[in-house]
């Protein structure tokens, strides 16, 4: 399993895509040596009390760039 979170430089949690981590290259890497297994999307909270539309958004967002399912 692979365990994905974005972070700045400071090292504070981001929204996924947010922050510095190089998903372009991650997922190049993951497509390169054939793993289609299972990931792990950890993030940043947002805005309290608005977790619930944080995380809608941040799976639309993966599921429309990176063509993953949940």
């Amino acid at each position: 399993n692979v365990h994905l979170k974005d972070k700045n430089r400071q090292g504070v949690s981001m929204a996924l895509n947010g922050g510095d981590t190089d998903f372009v290259d991650i997922f190049k890497t993951l497509k390169k040596v054939n793993y289609h297994k299972q990931f792990t999307l950890q993030m940043g909270r947002g805005i309290l009390g608005d977790e619930v539309n944080e995380v809608k958004s941040q799976i639309e967002y993966f599921t429309k760039t990176w063509n993953c399912s949940v």
